[in-house]
This record gives C-alpha cells, sequence and structure tokens, in this order.
C-alpha cells in the first residue's frame, strides 16, 4: 500500500510538473487567431452543421473518411464558438498534458526509470519542432488522435503483462479512435502486432507468427481495410491533392515512395531534437562557405534549406544512431525498448510518404507523434550520461539538458509572438470591416485594399483569400447564400470575383481594374459596390465608396 501511494505521489507531481511547463510554455497561445485553413473548416462547419460528418455512408465513416470526431470537435469549437479561440485553445493544452503524461507513463513502464521517464515527458513537452500541432487550430485533431495512439500503445504492454484479451480489444477501440480524429495512426497497425516481437520475443518462425497473427487476427482485419481505403484515396485520388504527390501518370511514384522510406524517418531521428531554425541557419553557412558561386544566385536560400539542410540532418541522425549503438552495447537490458523507440520512429513516419516536403522539414504538425518515440531516446541518452559521469559534470549535464529544453521553449513563444502580432492585426482589420460596413444588403460587392503589400502583391494580412473570409465573417447576416461557402468560393489566396444566386449577390475585388471589368460587361452595378482603403499604420479602415462608385460609373481612370 505504502509502495502504491508512492507512485501516486509521484505521477502526480510529475503531471503537476508537466501542466506547469506546458502552460508556461504556450501560455501567449490564448492571443493568436485563426491563421489560415480555420476560416475554410469555419465556413464549411457553420453551413453544413452535422451534415459535415453525416454526409458519407456509414462503412466510409467508420474506414475514417472525413475524420468524423474531428468533424465532431470542430463543430462545438469552431461552429458554436465562431470567431473565438480560447475553447480551441483550452482543449489543446488539455490534450498537451494529457499527451506529455501518458508519454512520461509509457516510459516509466517499458524503462521502470522515473528519471528515464521525466526526462521524455519534458521532452515531449517543450518539443518546438511540433509546435504547430499544438498552435493552430486546423490541426488540433492530432491531439486526441496521438491520445488514444499511446492509450493503445499501453494497452498492448498491458496485455503482455496479464495476457487479458481485454486489453487487446482496447488497443483496437483505441486505434479505431484515433482514426477517426485523424490518420497519423495508421502505423499502429505494424507496429501493435510487431512489438510481439520485441516485448514478447515471438520468433520469426511458422510458430511465432502464427501465434501473433492469431491474437492479432480481428486487429489486422480491421487494419487492412481502413489502410487499403486509404491508400486506395491516394492510388486514384479523384483529383491533384495540394501538398501530396500527384500519383496519377507518375511513372516513378513506386520508386519515390521506397526512397522515402528510407529518406523521411532517417531525417526525421536528427530533426526531432533540433529546430528548423537552427538547422538552416547552420544549412546557410556552410551552403555559403562551401559553394561560393550560388552566392550571387537568389537560389541560395532553396539550395540551403533543401539539399544543404538533409545533408547535416542525415549525418546527424547517422551521430545518433551511433550513441545508441554504443548505449546498446553497453547495456544489453536496454535494447529492446531502444529498439521500439526507433521502429515507433520509423513507422510513425510512414503516413507521410506521399508527402512532398517544401524544404527539408515538414510543417510541425507532421511530427507530433513522433516526439514520443524521440523523447523514449532523448530520456535513455541523457540518463545514460548523466550516471555515467562525475557528480560534479553530472551537474553540468543537467544544466546543459535544461538550456536545450529552454532554448525549445523561446522558439515556441517566439513563433507565438509573431503569431500574436498577425493575430491583432486581422483581429483590429475584421473589427475595422464590420465599423465601417455593419449589415449587409441581398447584393453587396466589396473593394477593399490597403498601403501595403503582405504576402507577394496581396493588400491584406491573411493567409487565405480575403472574399471568403468576409463570407464567413458576415454569414450569420442571413444574406450570404450557403452554396458559397460549402463551393469554396473565393477562398484562394488573392481570388477575386462576384457570384450571384436568387436575388442575392457577393463579391470581393482588390483590383479596381478586375472589378471595372465585371462593370464594364454588366455584371456588377456601381450601387452595390462599397470601397474601403486600410492604413496599415493607423490599423484603420477609410470609407472611399463614393470615389470609387463614380470612377466605376465613368470607367475614369481605370481603362487606358
Amino acid at each position: 500500500m505504502k509502495i502504491l501511494f508512492k507512485n501516486i505521489k509521484t505521477r502526480y507531481l510529475v503531471l503537476s510538473l508537466l501542466a506547469v511547463v506546458a502552460l508556461v510554455t504556450y501560455h501567449g497561445i490564448f492571443s493568436t487567431f485563426y491563421q489560415q485553413d480555420e476560416w475554410q473548416t469555419l465556413g464549411h462547419t457553420i453551413t453544413e452543421g452535422i451534415g459535415i460528418i453525416t454526409k458519407s455512408s456509414p462503412i466510409v465513416i467508420f474506414l475514417g473518411e472525413l475524420r468524423p470526431l474531428s468533424g465532431l470537435m470542430y463543430l462545438i469549437l469552431l461552429g458554436y464558438y465562431k470567431f473565438t479561440v480560447t475553447p480551441a485553445f483550452i482543449v489543446a493544452i488539455l490534450f498537451q498534458i494529457i499527451n506529455a503524461t501518458l508519454t512520461y507513463i509509457l516510459v516509466e513502464k517499458i524503462s521502470k526509470n522515473k528519471m528515464i521517464a521525466l526526462f521524455a515527458g519534458l521532452f515531449f513537452v517543450t518539443n518546438s519542432v511540433s509546435h504547430q500541432a499544438v498552435t493552430w487550430v486546423s490541426a488540433i485533431g492530432t491531439l486526441p488522435a496521438t491520445t488514444f495512439i499511446l492509450t493503445a500503445i499501453l494497452s498492448y504492454l498491458y496485455y503482455f503483462d496479464k495476457e487479458e484479451k481485454k486489453y487487446l480489444i482496447l488497443g483496437l477501440v483505441s486505434t479505431v479512435v484515433s482514426l477517426w480524429f485523424k490518420g497519423v495512426g495508421l502505423f499502429l497497425f505494424i507496429l501493435l502486432p510487431g512489438m510481439f516481437f520485441i516485448f514478447k520475443k515471438s520468433g520469426f518462425t511458422a510458430r511465432g507468427l502464427v501465434t501473433v497473427l492469431k491474437a492479432n487476427a480481428l486487429f489486422l482485419g480491421v487494419g487492412i481495410a481502413m489502410c487499403a481505403f486509404r491508400l486506395g484515396q491516394f492510388i486514384f485520388p479523384s483529383g491533384p491533392v495540394a501538398g501530396y504527390t500527384y500519383v496519377a501518370g507518375n511513372n516513378t511514384i513506386i520508386q519515390t515512395v521506397i526512397f522515402r522510406t528510407i529518406l523521411y524517418p532517417l531525417t526525421s531521428l536528427f530533426q526531432l531534437f533540433i529546430p528548423p531554425a537552427d538547422v538552416y541557419a547552420t544549412a546557410e553557412v556552410f551552403a555559403r562557405l562551401q559553394y561560393k558561386f550560388l552566392i550571387p544566385s537568389p537560389i541560395i536560400g532553396l539550395v540551403a534549406q533543401t539539399v544543404v539542410a538533409d545533408m547535416i540532418v542525415v549525418f546527424g541522425s547517422f551521430v545518433v544512431l551511433g550513441i545508441l549503438g554504443i548505449l546498446m552495447y553497453v547495456n544489453r537490458d536496454k535494447t529492446k525498448n531502444i529498439t521500439f523507440a526507433l521502429v515507433f520512429l520509423f513507422l510513425s513516419m510512414l503516413p507521410y510518404l506521399f508527402l512532398d516536403r517544401d524544404g527539408s522539414y515538414f510543417s510541425g504538425r507532421y511530427y507530433y507523434v513522433s516526439v514520443i518515440p524521440a523523447a523514449i531516446l532523448f530520456g535513455y541518452m541523457v540518463t545514460w550520461f548523466y550516471q555515467r559521469v562525475p557528480k560534479a559534470i553530472g551537474v553540468l549535464v543537467l544544466l546543459i539538458v535544461g538550456v536545450y529544453l529552454l532554448h525549445h521553449v523561446q522558439v515556441i513563444q517566439k513563433d507565438l509572438d509573431i503569431q500574436i502580432q498577425y493575430a491583432n492585426e486581422r483581429k483590429t482589420f475584421l473589427s475595422e470591416v464590420k465599423r465601417v460596413h455593419p449589415t449587409m444588403n441581398d447584393q453587396t460587392v466589396f473593394y477593399i485594399t490597403s498601403n501595403k503589400k503582405y504576402l507577394g502583391e496581396i493588400t491584406y494580412p491573411f493567409q487565405s483569400g480575403l472574399g471568403y473570409i468576409l463570407e464567413t465573417w458576415y454569414y450569420d447576416s442571413g444574406k450570404i447564400p450557403k452554396s458559397f461557402v460549402s463551393s469554396n468560393f473565393l477562398w484562394d489566396l488573392g481570388e477575386e470575383g462576384y457570384r450571384s444566386e436568387g436575388v442575392s449577390g457577393f463579391g470581393y475585388f482588390e483590383h479596381l481594374d478586375k472589378l471595372g471589368e465585371f462593370v464594364k460587361e454588366g455584371k456588377i452595378s456601381p450601387d452595390i459596390v462599397h470601397g474601403y482603403v486600410y492604413n496599415s499604420n493607423t490599423h484603420t479602415l477609410s470609407d472611399v465608396t463614393l470615389s470609387v462608385r463614380e470612377r466605376l460609373a465613368t470607367f475614369s481612370g481605370v481603362f487606358k
């Protein structure tokens, strides 16, 4: 009883520590705002309601199409709360704490060492490489998916201890629920049966394979169906999907996937420990020193962040593998846990084999699950160094680890500070639009420009089409047709245009000449145009409707 109480007390203290660290690390998150895809998710949620989940057949929904539980979560966090991000980020922080705690429990269970588990938990909760999964509303479906991934893994570990089939069933249920949030856990259909060979020491013999297949028959049956369905979506897509390798007509897709099967896990092994900005800064210096002929070229930055950065992280990964190899050689009893972490990390990158990279790193949200096995490796490496040096040097090791984790925290907070600046301007911009244009008519065309260019030639402070954002911003007025929002009209960055449906019409333009073309062709009457100019210095919107209508009516100064 005393030992049990001590374990409960220790876990309570660890949970409290991880919760405090998470809150300190992400305290600025509540001052941010929608960044990009949230607007589209919001638009579809408020127009389709529960239909966003139920519009497919039950079988397709079971197989994970439409991420039904994420859809339900967004139905509440976006559909109900709309333009308030606080509830979404409360959920994000809560799951971040839960996942860090489950990571601690997982590592403690397999290592039987609280120090290793503590280092792993702290690494997970402060990791900056994957913070986008927490700080981006559109990515928070990854967090509960990861919770159930960890639950599934722990269920199998408990099965190995107690040999009770209920834990296998819990593992299956947890895996399916995870996929209903997001498909990042597809690798579990390989990892969980594979754990029999790592932890149960089932041999790669006919008898051993039969034993594993028999224990996981139902699990593998569901896995084959769900994986085949997802694979079919990639091989036979209805059209190009942004960010993914387009399979149709590509004769080298098999070679590409095989190459990425090796490259993606190998590069990620080192990337999970080092923030992208650090690697890219090092790559930039290396590129300028080694490839001086590229210095005058504008592509030197691209070369540095792709080819050179890949060289650096591959080298770094081999260094990490070398350290782990020494650790396993010296401590044979740790071999199975480190092997598990490496297999876990390798498999966790497989769902992204069809995903193209813009640089050496993926977007941060794709690393979130992989941070778990990286945390296991981090805990083992730090503890191993600490236990093999004199106490005085051990204190130095802990200090270095503390500075390293603090650096990750600072990277997260720096990124949040940038997002807060964007958020303040975006919220001010929309508030100004509502101030100068509080009500909507049946037919409304916005002409909005500013004295500043934000992204390329874009004159508004958003990462998606302002026209679509205004549709969702004013949707509750009842003047915006549902079909406009559900069909993503004006969603693309820089998109301009006008559409009508019955007595309703809506349009957005930032270029007067394009608007003038619609007026000249008789598609738009100048009387429904409302013109505004945003001043990025004073953060105010000026009404220039009368002058814009006059120019449109006479085409003065528009067509030359």
